[in-house]
């Protein structure tokens, strides 16, 4: 069995449960044991005093017929706590087996490697947030270099876009790599280029040019 000093990973469900599973079955054993004890003892006890109950109230029986039903079930229910009586120090003893067992093996083989994988977890978990804010941080600063560097000129308008979408040019080879694009924009359907890759792909607007020449040149500055 695997316990908490020699559990140093993150346990998986399936992980979880086969350390928990000796502990469910030999105690499931115990239990299966305790309810067939208590079949005809204390389960049908319960059962026939809820119809004594029952019998009180109930109307459709003449009286002759609920005394002779009242006696019979005292009976059956003297004759039931007999044998709940008879199994009471047996079922007693497995009950101690099973809290002995418990006591043995619930926090040394399942417990304590739970807690030590969710501390583990917790820790990672900070890290992974961790990471995600340096991330945040470093696009953040990224965008704010971009944008400094590339600024409006004119009627000419800047805007940097973290997520533009689908752009078929060289920065998809890079993981952090930027596209820089002159685009027309619609108030119907945003940023589009109308001529590339046509017969009239073959102009350029020198403003445009300008722009992103000026702009290329303080990025490479500030870099």
């Amino acid at each position: 069995m695997a316990t908490a000093t020699q559990t140093s990973k993150i346990l998986s469900a399936e992980q979880e449960a086969k350390l928990r599973q000796p502990i469910d079955e030999y105690v499931g054993k115990i239990q299966a044991q305790i309810d067939e004890l208590r079949t005809d003892g204390t389960e049908k006890a319960v059962n026939i005093q809820n119809e004594l109950d029952n019998l009180k109230r109930d109307r459709i029986y003449t009286a002759q017929e609920k005394t002779e039903r009242e006696t019979k079930l005292k009976a059956e229910l003297a004759a039931a706590k007999a044998v709940e009586e008879k199994n009471k120090g047996q079922i007693n003893k497995l009950i101690a087996d099973a809290e002995a067992y418990l006591k043995a093996h619930y926090d040394s083989d399942y417990y304590q490697a739970v807690v030590a994988s969710c501390k583990q977890e917790k820790v990672q978990a900070q890290q992974k947030y961790q990471a995600t804010v340096e991330q945040l941080k470093k696009e953040h600063e990224t965008l704010a270099l971009l944008e400094r560097a590339f600024v409006p000129q004119g009627e000419k308008t800047v805007e940097v876009v973290r997520s533009f979408g689908f752009y078929p040019s060289d920065q998809r080879c890079f993981v952090r790599g930027a596209g820089v694009c002159a685009l027309k924009k619609s108030r119907w359907f945003g940023y589009y280029m109308d001529k590339i890759h046509t017969r009239r792909d073959c102009a350029f607007d020198e403003k445009n040019i300008a722009l992103l020449c000026a702009g290329a040149i303080r990025l490479a500055e500030q870099i």
